[in-house]
C-alpha cells in the first residue's frame, strides 16, 4: 500500500504524535509498504497530495487530529483514512458529549459537572459541591491526561481550574472512583485483552503514560476471566455509543465492588513503545505492523463502502 502518514501537528500532544508516527512508519516500512510522512503543523495536506495515496494513516493526537477536524477534511476529499469518522471523533474527544452518550446507552460513568473557564469561581465551586470529593478536574477536550488534576479539597479547585485554562475553554469536574484502572483496545469487531494499569503516581498522568517504567501494565495472556469479559463487553458498548470505528481505546475504572465505570473513549490511541494498545494487540497475536496494516486495509474497505452506498 501507498500510505500517507499524518503525524506531529500543532496540538499539546505533538511530541507523543511524533513518537506514535515514527513507530507506525517503521512498522509499515518493515512490511514493505510505501510511507510518505506529512506534518500538518501549519496546514493540512492539500487535496492533490491526499489523492495520490491509497490511504491516510492518522497518527495525530489531540486537537486538530483527534477531534474530527482532519477527519472532516478527509471525508470531503473522499479519501480512505484510519479510525473513526468526523462525527464520532468529535463526540469522543469532548468528554461532556461522550458522557451523555454513555448515559444514554445505560453505561455507568462517574458523576460530573461541566464548567467554562470564564465563569466565576464561586459558581464552579457551587456545582462541584454537588459531587462527592475527591474530584478529578479535566479539560473537556484534551488527551494524554494533560491538564488533569486530582484534588481532595475544594480549596485546591482554583489551581486545578488554572491548569484547565492553559489548555481549554471548558472543563469537567468528575467524582473520583476508587478502584483499579483498566484500558481496553478495540478494532472493529475485535476486542483486545484488557490491560490493568498500576501507575507509580496518584493516577495515570501524562508522565505515567509515556515515561518508561512510570506505570506497570498487566495483561492476562490466558483465557479471559469473568471480570475481564465484563470489562470487554462494557468497553464494546462504550465504543459503539460514540460511534467509533477502526482502532480505539476505552479507559475504565473497576471499583472495589467489581463494577466497571467508563471514563472515556480515545479514537486515536498512542502507538508508542509504552502505549497499551500495541501491547494488548501483541498479546492477542498481532505485531504492530500487522495492526497498522489491518487498520489501513479496513480504512480502504470503509471508503469503498461509502462510495457504494453514498453514506458518510
Amino acid at each position: 500500500m501507498d500510505v500517507l502518514l499524518l503525524m506531529g501537528g500543532a496540538s499539546a500532544e505533538r511530541e507523543i504524535s511524533l513518537l506514535s508516527g515514527n513507530a507506525v512508519q517503521a512498522a509499515l516500512l518493515n512490511l514493505g509498504h510505501h510511507v510518505t510522512v506529512h506534518d500538518p503543523i501549519d496546514a493540512p495536506p492539500p487535496s492533490d497530495e491526499l489523492q495520490r495515496h491509497d490511504v491516510v494513516f492518522i497518527a495525530l493526537h489531540g486537537t486538530g487530529g483527534e477531534d474530527g477536524e482532519i477527519q472532516a477534511i478527509l471525508e470531503q476529499a473522499a479519501v480512505p483514512f484510519t479510525g473513526s469518522n468526523a462525527d464520532a471523533s468529535q463526540i469522543a474527544f469532548h468528554k461532556g458529549q461522550s458522557k451523555t452518550r454513555f448515559l444514554q446507552a445505560g453505561l455507568a460513568t462517574p458523576d460530573s459537572e461541566q464548567f467554562h473557564i470564564d465563569e466565576p469561581l464561586h459558581e464552579i465551586l457551587d456545582r462541584a459541591s454537588r459531587l462527592c470529593c475527591p474530584w478529578f478536574v479535566k479539560p473537556d477536550a484534551q488527551g494524554s491526561s494533560l491538564g488533569v488534576s486530582k484534588i481532595d479539597s475544594p480549596e485546591d479547585l482554583p489551581s486545578a481550574v488554572d491548569s484547565v485554562r492553559k489548555l481549554d475553554r471548558s472543563g469537567l469536574i468528575e467524582e473520583a472512583i476508587s478502584g483499579t484502572e483498566w484500558t481496553v483496545g478495540l478494532f472493529d469487531s475485535v476486542t483486545f485483552p484488557p490491560v490493568a494499569i498500576q501507575a507509580h503516581r496518584e493516577f495515570n498522568t501524562y508522565a505515567a503514560k509515556y515515561e518508561q517504567a512510570a506505570a506497570k501494565h498487566t495483561i492476562n495472556r490466558g483465557p479471559a476471566t469473568e471480570a475481564e469479559k465484563q470489562l470487554m463487553a462494557v468497553a464494546r458498548e462504550a465504543y459503539q455509543a460514540v460511534g467509533a470505528t477502526g482502532l480505539a481505546r476505552v479507559d475504565l475504572i473497576c471499583d472495589e465492588q467489581g463494577n466497571p465505570w467508563i471514563l472515556e473513549v480515545n479514537t486515536i490511541p498512542g502507538m508508542t513503545e509504552t502505549s497499551t494498545v500495541p501491547k494488548a494487540a501483541a498479546a492477542f497475536g498481532w505485531s504492530l505492523g500487522e495492526l497498522c496494516e489491518r487498520m489501513c486495509a479496513a480504512a480502504i474497505e470503509r471508503q469503498h463502502h461509502r462510495n457504494w452506498t453514498g453514506n458518510a
